[in-house]
């Protein structure tokens, strides 16, 4: 349980002050207004854990990880781990959790109680491995697996980052032409009542009218992106962002390959399938792997074969239902689950690589046919000017 600080009204409209214990403010203001108090304000004690960064929740959950699978007291080896983490709200987070075994919780009930100060999917995985015999070993494959599926993610994002920063580039570049060059050419032409060429036009027009098509198009494009994201939800938004050919499939298959090494782990520690799947889906950073795991658990608890919900669903790559209905037959799912994760590491890693070795040698191709475009239209009047004179 947290320690809520609050600031109320009494019905006498008096402010009254205290404190609460609860799993979360939700739960703490519905405390407070069954005992007829306005809540003004509700948040957590001054000695109570605050909610944690993506890195401060990582941190904290390597530290309870590693002090967990040792020999050591969990309580004095927390205590141990706040004095050398270099991060004030996650040594506090670890404080708390050593002063709440200290008061005989045990570890499983406060890793449960925790959730409010972690991010859903640490919150998940720490969950996951209260449900398994060996929580300190189950914590540490988790945290790992967690790790290497962070990595995965930023090798992703770093073959986009060179390609975008060219792009960025050049639109500044070309902005810049436009405004300071392009516009006194313009002028200058217009003065001289040149007859322009084709070309020449183009060029005006995409100054004058196209680059606004261009920026109203996008904009319309990418609000109808944050509608439907804020109407559907992050889950359909992110099974949208799926289908974009050569780019989509690359996070989805980092998100399948994350529940796949969660999957792996829970199997192997002999977590009953729906409850794994249940877990893994929680413990998923994607909404839409997310989401599929639970309709699977679903799916698995009534008594369906969980290949032929593959199949069925089409929620997560089909070519895992062969792998997984083999691995269930041998007994060995947990083994399936495992080499499947592999298999999607290695087909994130390769469409990585195609992918930033095939975009800088398309963006310079255009990025020439753009300089060329720009340098013909703008002197070609010029040009036909100076030979006429001739």
């Amino acid at each position: 349980m947290i320690n809520y600080r609050y600031t109320a009204k009494n019905e006498r409209g008096e402010l009254v002050t205290g404190a609460v214990e609860a799993t979360d403010a939700n739960e703490a203001r519905e405390h407070l207004e069954r005992q007829g108090l306005q809540v003004l304000v509700v948040e957590p004690a001054a000695d109570s854990p605050r909610r944690l960064s993506e890195q401060e929740a990582e941190e904290f959950t390597h530290q309870v990880a590693r002090v967990s699978a040792s020999q050591a007291p969990l309580a004095g080896g927390l205590r141990a781990a706040a004095a050398e983490t270099g991060s004030r709200r996650t040594a506090r987070a670890l404080q708390w959790v050593a002063q709440q075994l200290e008061q005989g919780h045990t570890l499983e009930y406060v890793l449960a109680e925790s959730r409010e100060m972690l991010p859903h999917y640490i919150a998940g995985l720490t969950l996951a491995a209260a449900r398994t015999q060996s929580i300190g070993d189950a914590l540490v494959e988790l945290v790992d697996q967690q790790r290497a599926s962070r990595q995965l993610r930023r090798g992703v994002m770093a073959s986009f980052t060179y390609p975008m920063i060219v792009v960025a580039l050049t639109i500044l570049v070309v902005g810049f032409v436009f405004v300071f060059v392009t516009g006194p050419i313009k002028e200058m032409m217009e003065e001289f009542a040149l007859e322009l060429p084709v070309l020449t036009q183009i060029l005006f027009w995409w100054r004058d009218t196209g680059v606004y098509l261009i920026m109203g198009t996008v904009s319309i494009i990418l609000g109808g992106l944050t509608l439907f994201r804020l109407l559907a939800g992050q889950a359909r938004y992110l099974r949208l962002m799926s289908t974009i050919p050569l780019f989509g499939p690359l996070f989805h298959w980092s998100g399948v390959s994350e529940w796949l090494g969660l999957m792996s782990i829970l199997t192997r520690h002999e977590v009953p399938l729906p409850d794994a799947l249940r877990l893994a889906g929680a413990g998923v950073r994607d909404a839409n792997v997310a989401q599929a795991s639970f309709q699977l658990a679903e799916g698995v608890a009534r008594g369906r074969s969980l290949p032929q919900l593959l199949v069925d669903s089409r929620r997560l790559p089909v070519s895992l239902a062969p792998m997984l209905s083999a691995g269930d037959k041998s007994g060995s799912l947990s083994d399936s689950f495992a080499a499947a994760r592999d298999i999607f590491r290695k087909r994130v890693r390769t469409r990585a690589i195609f992918v930033q070795g095939l975009i800088p040698p398309l963006l310079f191709i255009a990025i020439g046919c753009v300089a060329c475009f720009l340098l013909y239209a703008q002197f070609a009047p010029f040009v036909s000017l100076i030979q006429s004179l001739s």
